[in-house]
């Protein structure tokens, strides 16, 4: 039952997914896609003063990216960059509250590697 709950958020996310279309006044982008399935995510940051004033994401995958994207956009609102570079796998996978099999990890992850290319762009 509770598994059903947590399923439900993943679909409800990749749904109406939160923060999904791109900012057009922003500092930082990063862009990453995944060779194997071509999920694709791009995330756009603002900052102001020293917290991340306003997210966006954009891209086409399958629903565990677009959650994660979702989900990890609506996380890191208010944080520092500091704080922001600080999230793990690790707390990308408690976000989304299932037990994600290992082949759709990069899916799962893609939001991340593409916020963390953001920013550090000569990465």
């Amino acid at each position: 039952m509770i598994e059903e709950m947590y399923k439900e958020i993943i679909l409800d996310h990749w749904r109406s997914p939160q923060n999904k279309g791109l900012l057009e006044d922003f500092d930082l982008e990063g862009q990453v896609v995944n060779q194997l399935c071509g999920d694709a995510i791009l995330v756009r940051l603002k900052f102001k003063k020293s917290q991340l004033h306003q997210v966006s994401f954009d891209g086409e995958g399958c629903a565990i990216s677009q959650a994660s994207a979702s989900l990890l956009t609506e996380t890191i609102k208010g944080k520092s960059r500091q704080e922001i570079e600080k999230l793990t796998a690790k707390d990308v996978f408690k976000l989304l509250q299932i037990k994600v099999i290992p082949t759709r990890h990069r899916c799962a992850l893609l939001p991340l590697e593409a916020i963390n290319r953001a920013l550090s762009p000569q990465a």
